[in-house]
């Protein structure tokens, strides 16, 4: 964990916005992974991680990731869903990879911001 206080002027001036974030978020938030699941070839097929408030331990959220591959290995489609504490999905993004160098697209976004 980094704490704001272990950070120089510079470092803090030098990060990007989502840095920021994601080190004002590691003070107040515990993140717990809670499953992971590889399909027979060692590939990840899903991934579930909790995060509870560091100081009263209650519910923050919930991220699961899936993954689906082409016969060659590569990524076919990747989604990532957001739950609330009741395991309801409450948003999700599906990410299309293809095969032929394009860049990977979103065609699904429900997250909400």
């Amino acid at each position: 964990m980094c704490k704001l206080v272990d950070i120089s002027l510079a470092e803090l001036q030098a990060m990007t916005k989502a840095q920021l974030i994601q080190t004002a978020l590691e003070g107040v938030v515990n993140v717990t992974l809670m499953n992971e699941e590889f399909w027979l070839d060692g590939q990840i097929k899903l991934r579930t991680w909790r995060g509870r408030y560091r100081y009263d331990n209650s519910f923050a959220w919930k991220h699961k990731h899936i993954w689906s591959y082409y016969p060659t290995g590569e990524v076919d489609v990747f989604i990532e869903s957001h739950l609330n504490d009741g395991e309801t999905e409450i948003g999700r993004r599906k990410i299309k990879h293809f095969l032929d160098g394009r860049q990977p697209i979103i065609t699904e976004d429900t997250i909400p911001i």
